[in-house]
């Protein structure tokens, strides 16, 4: 079905590479990462500029690339935006933790202690692993004068190797199988407190993030603010975004934690000729 869509938008218009860039440093978890995506994107057939219903349709495909100091994600992704506020991106990425920090720690059964204290004292069973992590992610978004509201999901297949039937994965705060699926809800409400036509811009907002594991029945959900902003549109210029949530709930902490994100992206359309 996507290879058809595919083909049928690169005849019905021209397609461009789309490049993204992604350069973080957080918090609880302390890390850096950098998550690079490229595509091929056309526009669909119904794509309309301007229209508040079509504008800016397209499907793409390409390549996803993540990394950090403590662990490796690269394969293919491919996006599809059938109408103006609602789009559709899925992955198959190779996973790769490279056995530094506190990465995955196996476990025997659900009823051990993982929080923070304990895996404190059990770092060195950390090992690296080889995995695999097949997501699917449908997003709604909405913009109504200076206020929008995002409203994502993801879902991941999880496939992680090793000897004990459970492991805790640090960098979404779970306890999973070796073969899992989570669920994801991302919710972002927030205001334009800058926006001139230029595309620079200002915004503040709160985000929720709420996660579970399937077979585990692991769960994190975390609130916070998020502020962006851009001070030009040009590509050499990032925008830029401070991130901070607090855990409500998640059965790894002994104490009340933040998780505080500071990042530049960067976000361009070139032509393939």
């Amino acid at each position: 079905m996507w290879p058809v869509l595919w083909a049928t938008a690169a005849l019905a218009g021209e397609p461009q590479w789309w490049l993204f860039n992604r350069l973080g440093v957080a918090y609880n978890p302390l890390g850096a990462i950098d998550d690079f995506r490229a595509e091929v994107r056309a526009p669909l057939p119904w794509e309309q500029p301007g229209s508040l219903l079509l504008d800016g349709t397209y499907v793409g495909g390409g390549l996803g690339l993540e990394v950090s100091p403590a662990y490796l994600r690269v394969g293919p992704r491919f996006s599809v935006q059938p109408v103006a506020f609602f789009d559709v991106t899925g992955q198959a990425r190779l996973l790769y933790y490279f056995g530094v920090f506190d990465d995955l720690m196996g476990f025997d059964d659900l009823d051990v202690d993982y929080d923070d204290a304990a895996r404190a004292t059990h770092s060195e069973d950390a090992y690296p692993a080889l995995g695999l992590d097949v997501d699917l992610r449908p997003e709604l978004k909405i913009k109504v004068g200076h206020f929008f509201a995002v409203d994502q999901w993801e879902f991941h297949y999880y496939r992680l190797p090793g000897t004990e039937p459970y492991v805790f994965e640090p960098y979404i705060h779970l306890l999973m199988a070796r073969q899992d699926v989570t669920f994801t809800h991302d919710a972002v409400v927030g205001a334009f407190v800058w926006d001139p036509p230029d595309r620079r811009e200002f915004i503040v907002a709160a985000i929720s993030e709420n996660t579970h594991a399937v077979a585990t029945r692991d769960h994190s959900w975390s609130v916070g603010p998020l502020v962006a902003f851009s001070v030009s549109n040009r590509f050499a210029v990032p925008k830029f975004a401070v991130l901070s949530r607090i855990y409500i709930r998640d059965q790894t902490l002994t104490i009340p934690s933040v998780y505080v994100a500071i990042a530049a992206e960067w976000e361009v359309g070139l032509p393939m000729r």
